[in-house]
C-alpha cells in the first residue's frame, strides 16, 4: 500500500499521519468532535497531517493562531500529547483510558447546553426550592454561643452617604434604597474597614470584587429548565498568590462576604448568600465560609459540603466579637481539609448539635431570640425568619425524591462538572497557566466529584 493512500475510516483513537491530506484531517476532526466552525479554519488554512505532526509539541498555540478555539486546539493537542496519569485514592488512572476525555467532554457539554441566566442578586425563595429538588439541598442550623475570649470592644461600621430630603434634611427612603443609604458609595470605606479591623495572616488578603462580572456561577434546574446563577459577591478573602483571572479566583476562594444596608432585614437576602456560598464552595479547593452582614447588628454565617446532596450549615451571630473570632481562627488554619463546623464549635463560637444530619424546622427548634435595635425579635434557628412578617425563605428540608428529581439531580451534577471545567476566561496567550489550571481541575473533578459520586451511586 502506498504511503500516500488516504484513510477511508476514522475513529477517535486515530492520530493523523504525515501523508494525510487536508480532507482527511477534516474528516478526522469531525470524528473526534471538533465543531464545524473550527474545522472551517482548518480547511481554509489547508492544514495537513504533516503540519500537525511537525507542530505537535506546540499545537495549541499554532492552532489558536489560525483562529481554532482553545477547546478544540487543546482536544487536538491531547491526541498527540496524552497527559500524564493522576493519582486517585491510591490508584493510577491513565489518560489513555476513558477518563482522558473527561475534561474536554465537560467543556463541550457546557457549551452545548443553553441555560437561562439568573442574576444572583435576584435569587429568592423559589430558586432555593428548585435547588432543593435538583441538588438535594438541606440546611442545618447552629446556635451562637455567648462570646468567650480576649476582652475587646465590638466593632461596627458607621454607614455614610444617606439619601436625604434637602427641605427636611432628614433621611428619605426611596423605593430602590429603602434604608436611606447609598450602598455603592460605602463600598470603598467598607473595604478599608474590613482590612483595618480584621487582620489576616500575611499570606491572605481581602479583595473587592463587587463590580466583577460572572465571578460566581452555578448550574441548576429552575422549574425544570436548565439554568445558571451568575453574578458576584462584594468582598472575598483569598491567598495573596491568587491571580486576577476568574478561573483562579474561583479556585482560591476562602471567604465570600455579602454586604447589605442597615435597617433592612438580612433575612430577605438569605437565598443570595446561600447560592454564593455553595457556588464558591463547589469551585474552590478550600471549604468556603459565606458571610451576610450589615456590619452593625447581624452576621449570618453559611458553609456547605462539596459533594451531592448538598448540606449547608448556618448560624446568625449577634455579637461582633464572635464574628471576629471566626475570621481569626479560620484564617490561621485555612486548608483544603478544613472542617468549618468543627472549627467553629471548637472555638466556642457555635454550639454543637446532637443530630448533625437532621435539618431543624422553625417550629421544631425555637432558638434564642435576640432583640435587634428596633426592638423586634429574630429567631436564630430559622434561616429566613423576618420580624413580624411572613418568612420569605423557609429552612430547606429533605424532599421526597421522584424520578424527575433524581434526573435533575444527576443533570445538575453533570452541569456542575462542566462549570468547574470551564476555562473560557483564561487568556489564550497564557498557555502554561491554563495547562496548570486544567491539570488541577481534572484532578479535582476526579477525586472530589466523580469518584464519590459513582461510589455513592454504584
Amino acid at each position: 500500500m502506498s504511503t500516500d493512500t488516504q484513510p477511508t475510516n476514522f475513529n477517535d483513537i486515530d492520530i493523523p499521519k504525515e501523508h494525510w491530506n487536508n480532507e482527511s484531517v477534516q474528516k478526522w476532526c469531525k470524528v473526534i468532535g471538533i465543531p464545524e466552525s473550527d474545522i472551517k479554519h482548518i480547511r481554509d488554512n489547508n492544514i495537513k497531517g504533516r503540519w500537525l505532526v511537525l507542530k505537535k509539541d506546540n499545537l495549541e498555540e499554532a492552532l489558536t493562531k489560525i483562529k481554532v478555539s482553545a477547546n478544540s486546539a487543546f482536544e487536538i493537542y491531547l491526541k498527540f500529547n496524552p497527559t500524564t496519569s493522576v493519582q486517585v485514592q491510591g490508584e493510577q488512572i491513565g489518560q489513555d483510558d476513558m477518563l482522558q476525555k473527561i475534561y474536554t467532554e465537560l467543556i463541550s457539554l457546557k457549551q452545548s447546553k443553553k441555560r437561562k441566566s439568573i442574576p444572583i442578586s435576584d435569587f429568592e425563595d423559589s430558586h432555593i426550592e428548585s435547588l432543593k429538588e435538583s441538588c438535594g439541598l438541606t440546611g442545618q442550623s447552629y446556635q451562637e454561643l455567648p462570646y468567650s475570649g480576649k476582652k475587646q470592644n465590638m466593632k461596627t461600621y458607621i454607614w455614610k452617604y444617606p439619601t436625604t430630603d434637602k427641605k427636611q434634611n432628614t433621611t428619605k427612603p426611596k423605593k430602590d434604597n429603602p434604608t436611606g443609604y447609598d450602598e455603592e458609595k460605602n463600598m470603598d470605606s467598607i473595604f478599608t474597614f474590613l482590612k483595618s479591623n480584621y487582620p489576616l495572616p500575611s499570606n491572605y488578603e481581602f479583595r473587592d470584587y463587587h463590580t466583577k462580572n460572572k465571578l460566581i456561577t452555578y448550574p441548576f434546574y429552575y422549574h425544570g429548565e436548565p439554568s445558571e446563577a451568575n453574578g458576584t459577591a462584594d468582598f472575598f478573602i483569598l491567598p495573596k498568590t491568587a491571580t486576577e483571572m476568574n478561573a483562579t479566583i474561583k479556585m482560591e476562594i476562602l471567604v465570600v462576604i455579602e454586604i447589605k444596608q442597615p435597617l433592612l432585614s438580612l433575612d430577605n437576602y438569605v437565598p443570595q448568600i446561600i447560592i454564593e456560598t455553595i457556588s464558591s464552595n463547589s469551585h474552590s479547593r478550600y471549604p468556603v465560609l459565606g458571610v451576610l452582614t450589615n456590619l452593625v447588628d447581624g452576621w449570618k454565617l453559611y458553609w456547605s459540603n462539596k459533594t451531592f446532596p448538598i448540606t449547608f450549615g448556618y448560624c446568625t451571630l449577634r455579637d461582633e466579637r464572635n464574628f471576629s473570632k471566626a475570621i481569626t481562627c479560620l484564617s490561621t488554619i485555612f486548608s483544603p481539609t478544613l472542617n468549618i463546623t468543627e472549627t467553629l464549635i471548637k472555638n466556642e463560637i457555635i454550639a454543637p448539635n446532637d443530630e448533625e444530619n437532621t435539618p431543624k424546622k422553625h417550629e421544631e427548634n425555637k432558638g434564642e431570640q435576640v432583640e435587634n435595635k428596633e426592638g423586634e425579635k429574630n429567631d436564630n434557628s430559622d434561616i429566613s425568619a423576618k420580624p413580624n412578617k411572613k418568612p420569605k425563605t423557609s429552612t430547606p428540608t429533605t424532599t421526597t425524591t421522584t424520578t424527575t428529581t433524581k434526573q435533575h439531580s444527576f443533570n445538575s451534577q453533570i452541569d456542575l462538572w462542566g462549570d468547574i471545567a470551564n476555562l473560557d476566561d483564561i487568556p489564550l496567550d497564557n498557555e502554561s497557566e491554563k495547562r496548570m489550571i486544567m491539570d488541577y481541575k481534572t484532578k479535582f473533578l476526579i477525586e472530589n466529584i466523580l469518584v464519590p459520586f459513582f461510589k455513592d451511586n454504584s
